[in-house]
């Protein structure tokens, strides 16, 4: 394999993995719909973690750390822990805003710290330290130089926030605001409870 072919085919599988809905998706989709903003700095807290799994990796740490089972199941508790915790928040909103019948605008709603969420959902996802194991375990790439690593690192990242940001703004479309906007209450029960599975599905 060349190493165009073998760029393209890493690229290629990172972006597949990036549609597949999964914790990220759910956390920059939740801070979208409240702003477009804050789901561009979701998208950003999420991307800035990606960056931090590839750096381990050219450096060799992640391959050592993800062979220790305390740190994958540290890492599982924490992650789902958090999302239990962002769930949760959503689903007490969505009690106070029908307990007290207010009207509370989008902009004043969803993440307090959406780059902070972003970040602290994938760098605490155990499946995420597994994915980028099981990517780069999957072609050779100690004949690459430490400038070409490199310059994959910098593509995977490009490649992740232009995802995530193009998924917040089409999230964040007039359409869907006006939605939300409308049904705020109803729509952060929803994003609690898909959290709070996704929390439970990451812990099996």
């Amino acid at each position: 394999m060349s190493l165009t072919q073998l760029l393209i085919s890493i690229l290629t599988i990172h972006l597949l993995a990036l549609i597949s809905p999964g914790p990220d998706f759910f956390v920059v989709m939740n801070a979208a719909l409240a702003e477009r903003k804050k789901g561009v700095m979701a998208a950003l807290g999420v991307t800035a973690a990606i960056a931090v799994h590839i750096s381990l990796w050219i450096f060799g740490l992640s391959s050592i750390l993800v062979k220790f089972p305390a740190f994958l199941t540290a890492l599982k508790f924490m992650g789902a822990g958090y999302l239990f915790y962002l769930g949760i928040n959503l689903i007490l909103d969505f009690w106070k805003q029908a307990s007290a019948d207010l009207d509370v605008k989008s902009e004043n709603s969803g993440l307090k710290n959406p780059l902070a969420a972003g970040f602290i959902t994938n760098v605490f996802n155990p499946k995420a330290w597994l994915y980028f194991a099981s990517l780069f375990s999957q072609f050779d790439l100690s004949r690459l130089s430490f400038s070409v690593s490199a310059g994959l690192a910098v593509a995977i990242t490009l490649l992740s926030f232009a995802w995530f940001a193009s998924l917040a703004f089409s999230i964040s479309g007039r359409g869907l605001r006006v939605f939300y906007s409308n049904h705020i209450g109803k729509v952060h029960l929803v994003l609690g409870c898909l959290l709070i599975g996704v929390g439970i599905k990451s812990l099996g």
